[in-house]
């Protein structure tokens, strides 16, 4: 199977791009790196906070009944925003007047946007982290593992 070049396979190439941060093996303490010249890994990092951020908090509530619910509310609210944008606009101007200003289409394309700069951050990223040689070579050494979104720092006492 393809994996990238100093890696061991595509899963583990994955995880190195994907993780919200690094932690030492032996310790379990964060892994402080430079920034890479081009500060590109805090650029990607900003643009794709808006949905690393809830995201890591959904998935660290995910057996907690009153986040489950509200959840499923808003992925409702944000389906019925995608599929029926024109009845959305007419629900909301019955009780906020300032939204018949709104172009439902517009709301739609504010979404696709917000997806589209999470994506190019989550690339951004994933880049700055590859350029940068500590990094790489503290995880080729097997010295530091991800931690994914979701997981949360346990250090021993």
């Amino acid at each position: 199977m393809f994996a990238p070049k100093g890696f061991s396979s595509i899963g583990n190439y994955i995880k190195f791009c994907l993780a919200r941060s690094y932690v030492t093996k032996e310790s379990r303490a964060p892994f402080h790196y430079p920034n890479d010249p081009f500060y590109m890994e805090r650029i990607g990092d900003i643009l794709s906070r808006s949905l690393s951020e809830p995201l890591h908090y959904a998935v660290a509530n995910l057996y907690n009944p009153v986040f489950i619910t509200g959840f499923t509310f808003s992925a409702m609210g944000v389906a019925t925003l995608i599929y029926y944008p024109k009845q959305v606009n007419a629900f909301l101007e019955k009780f906020i007047p300032q939204a018949k200003h709104i172009n439902p289409h517009t709301a739609k394309f504010a979404l696709f946007a917000f997806f589209q700069f999470t994506i190019l951050g989550i690339g951004i990223r994933a880049l700055g982290r590859l350029n940068n040689l500590e990094l790489r070579n503290a995880w080729r050494a097997n010295q530091i593992e991800a931690l994914q979104i979701g997981g949360t720092l346990n250090v021993p006492n």
